[in-house]
């Protein structure tokens, strides 16, 4: 979430980070605290993500505020969801990477221009996967005997890609977890000695 005061910034990104190194270093603490974590940032921040999309868009693609431009955003998106599901019912595995490197991009995006303003388009972009691979990446492993089912059901039954997360889920997590930091680290790195 993009704060306003730097101060609001590094604490949120210290809580995130402080999170994290909780769920991998003691699971236990996670389980019985994750419900609680959940309420709280819910009543603090409410479910804000999507909620401005047409308004980002706008302002992206220089559109208008006019019921027009607002249809014309809504329209291709639309057009892309149908275009992903049909694809996802006739080639199931190449939908659903298509839906997850959206998603990957999507989440990814997310603020990232508030923590690093004015930063360049390659650095942008860089930032941006790291970041959608880390989200995205922890909700498929954080609980894989909740998500293994849904992924299988979504792909049409067992894979290799399943079993091998069912099998790997935490190396998968401390490996998103390092990614994450050591990008992030030289982004952030470059991104202050051109300042």
């Amino acid at each position: 979430m993009r704060h306003e005061t730097p101060l609001l910034n590094q604490l949120s990104i210290a809580f995130a980070l402080l999170g994290i190194v909780l769920a991998v270093a003691s699971p236990e603490i996670t389980s019985w605290s994750e419900p609680w974590v959940l309420a709280v940032s819910i009543a603090l921040v409410g479910i804000p993500h999507g909620a401005l999309d047409h308004l980002i868009a706008a302002n992206v693609y220089r559109q208008g505020n006019a019921l027009k431009d607002h249809l014309l955003f809504y329209g291709w998106y639309l057009l892309l969801m149908f275009l992903v599901a049909a694809l996802w019912v006739f080639a199931p595995l190449a939908g659903f990477l298509l839906f997850m490197a959206i998603s990957i991009s999507h989440f990814g995006q997310g603020d990232i221009e508030a923590f690093f303003p004015g930063m360049s388009y390659g650095r942008s972009v860089i930032a941006s996967l790291s970041r959608g691979t880390l989200i995205i990446g922890l909700i498929l492993s954080a609980h894989p005997s909740d998500s293994i089912p849904i992924i299988e059901q979504a792909l049409g039954g067992s894979s290799a890609f399943t079993v091998w997360l069912t099998e790997q889920a935490s190396m998968l997590r401390a490996a998103l977890i390092a990614q994450f930091i050591l990008i992030q680290g030289v982004v952030a790195l470059s991104w202050s000695r051109d300042r």
